[in-house]
């Protein structure tokens, strides 16, 4: 995993998020699963320090929280007039977090790329908390106050990341989806005046333990990668896209590869949209053939990933498919690029 993260030469393309299944998947196929885990176990370590009460985010709410609508519909902050003291309780959060199950993780293997997830990051837990439509307008009726709140947002996942950086974690994942099947959630504009100071001081806060900083972020992203990068990011995921007839890309994965292969190293997802559950065995396969030839460079840089949660109408045949051409293609195609010299990453 180290040497395809860093670009120097990894003997197989590693795999992380992989067996990322709809909880539906999961009911369907449990057993067929529970064998694919051991036979293509994943090559990270993950940890996750994440559970109902650690830590309590409903307990900010300054309102009743109506679970009947939809998740970005529901509002657990309703209004800025307790921002300052709601603020100190998100940041007393990352000072009482429970880590004893990432710390065994580290622990029980010592050896392997550990990986700490502090996942909901920025973006995404300030529509968790304010509701969707509010955190969009947020930037412009409230700029004050959206500040205060992500500041503190911020302040607790560095903590996290701290904690993850004493227990000796090789990297750290954070998650926002900032893009649409078709654009971004914002312009480019806010992204840089609101996130890029946050982000840069996330992968900052990574990167003085020496950890490698990993993001996932659904959606077209492609026009904020290089404010990214420039921040301070090392590996990408999903890079979503589809060439199956009829699929919608939302990023041009050979554009991403031309401008920013070598700069960061992409954690790229096979397409579980339309490829996954409508595709054929041998177009799972091919697509997983594509997706290597085109994001592994000669010294690697790729790591491959399911696209997003496997969902229940995907052929288990097809789940299977993906797995076995991942392995041995990944391995087949880092054997052939050690036989050759290499220019470049």
């Amino acid at each position: 995993m180290l040497a395809a993260v860093e670009r120097t030469g990894p003997s197989r393309v590693p795999m992380h998020f992989m067996h990322y299944y709809n909880k539906a998947t999961i009911e369907k196929y449990e057993p067929q699963i529970a064998k694919l885990r051991g036979t293509y176990p994943d090559d990270v370590v993950r940890g996750d320090y994440r559970k109902p009460d650690n830590p309590n985010w409903e307990s900010l709410a300054t309102n009743a929280i109506d679970k009947r609508s939809g998740l970005d519909q529901r509002v657990i902050i309703e209004d800025y007039t307790r921002v300052a003291a709601i603020a100190e309780r998100i940041r007393s959060f990352g000072r009482g977090l429970d880590l004893a199950s990432v710390e065994q993780q580290r622990k029980d293997f010592p050896k392997r790329y550990a990986l700490g997830y502090t996942w909901f990051t920025i973006f995404e837990r300030l529509w968790m908390l304010r509701g969707m439509e509010n955190a969009l307008t947020d930037f412009y009726e409230h700029p004050q106050e959206v500040r205060t709140l992500m500041r503190a947002i911020c302040d607790f996942h560095i903590q996290a990341i701290r904690a993850y950086g004493e227990l000796g974690y090789d990297g750290i994942a954070i998650s926002d989806d900032l893009g649409t099947q078709i654009s971004t959630m914002f312009s480019r504009d806010i992204l840089i005046e609101f996130f890029v100071p946050l982000y840069r001081e996330i992968f900052g806060a990574a990167h003085e333990y020496g950890m490698h900083t990993w993001m996932h972020s659904c959606g077209c992203v492609q026009s904020l990668l290089g404010d990214l990068i420039d921040a301070g990011l090392d590996v990408i995921h999903p890079i979503q896209y589809s060439t199956f007839p009829g699929g919608v890309s939302a990023n041009d994965p050979r554009e991403i590869v031309r401008r920013f292969g070598g700069k960061i190293t992409f954690w790229a997802g096979i397409d579980v949209q339309y490829l996954m559950p409508r595709g054929t065995v041998e177009q799972v396969r091919a697509g997983v053939r594509e997706l290597m030839d085109l994001f592994d460079g000669c010294n690697g840089g790729l790591v491959i990933a399911a696209g997003n949660g496997i969902m229940p109408e995907t052929p288990f045949e097809n789940i299977e498919a993906f797995f076995d051409e991942a392995y041995r293609y990944g391995r087949k195609k880092r054997i052939s690029a050690q036989g050759r010299a290499c220019a470049g990453a």
